[in-house]
């Protein structure tokens, strides 16, 4: 994230909870934490797909295909 080899990242697990506020991970405007809330495992279909997508993303870096759900950097920074 420092020097920009990482455009951005989405964090839903963290090991400290709550994190302090003055965690360095917070003054990255280009990270977006939520408190282990992105998933729901309640929904019947949300682990088929995930794997789904994850296996599907395998086969599209694999053929030098654009991810599925893949942000830009442009996306990120929130210049879409």
């Amino acid at each position: 994230l420092d020097n920009g080899q990482i455009a951005g990242a989405a964090l839903d697990t963290h090991f400290y909870y709550p994190m302090p506020p003055d965690h360095p991970l917070w003054r990255y405007p280009n990270v977006i934490m939520t408190p282990h809330i992105s998933g729901s495992s309640k929904n019947r279909d949300f682990v088929s797909r995930i794997w789904s997508i994850f296996n599907q993303n395998i086969d599209r870096l694999s053929a030098g295909q654009p991810l599925l759900n893949e942000l830009t950097a442009a996306e990120l920074a929130g210049n879409s």
